[in-house]
């Protein structure tokens, strides 16, 4: 909200609208760990474990930081491997798991879609439909942000579109 790129109260609704559509799913748990070590020591241990199915690194946060997610028993096997080795770990209090994106539409092929189950896909036209019903509320921004999405910064005035709140929540959420 700190852009302004909704009304107070479309952005309000917005929330509850996804909260309600991205509900975990129990049938299907995941979960998220962060791990204190380079990109490619965590895609060895996914290898090697045989969790490539399974898991993937999710968020890039420094040489030696990262969120890694995917389903639940899979993210525990790779905590037990990652703390037997000495290194940093710990389990993220989330319940959700991811969608795989398409081949070649990010830098990694096999980078996951936020952290959200597959469950959660059927949600999304629901929520597309949502944000397009109340795309003319959505405003120009007020000030230049930062878009974990896009990578880069998004100026001011630039309105965002719904399939812009789509495929970010895709990525984040």
């Amino acid at each position: 909200m700190v852009a302004r790129a909704f009304t107070f109260e479309v952005g309000l609704q917005f929330a509850v609208v996804r909260a309600k559509l991205l509900r975990a799913n129990p049938s299907n748990p995941a979960g998220m760990a962060a791990v204190a070590a380079s990109e490619e020591r965590i895609d060895h241990y996914i290898d090697s474990l045989g969790l490539r199915d399974l898991l993937a690194i999710a968020v890039y946060n420094g040489a030696e930081a990262h969120v890694v997610s995917g389903n639940l028993k899979a993210i525990e096997t790779l905590l037990v491997a990652v703390k037997r080795d000495g290194l940093r770990c710990t389990k993220l209090n989330v319940d959700q798991g991811m969608i795989l994106r398409p081949p070649g539409l990010f830098k990694h092929s096999n980078f996951l879609l936020g952290f959200h189950s597959s469950a959660i896909a059927p949600a999304l036209p629901e929520l597309k439909s949502w944000l397009d019903e109340h795309e003319d509320s959505f405003k120009n921004l007020e000030k230049p942000f930062f878009s974990t999405l896009r990578g880069k910064e998004i100026p001011k005035h630039d309105r965002l579109s719904s399939q812009y709140w789509v495929w970010f929540l895709i990525d984040h959420y």
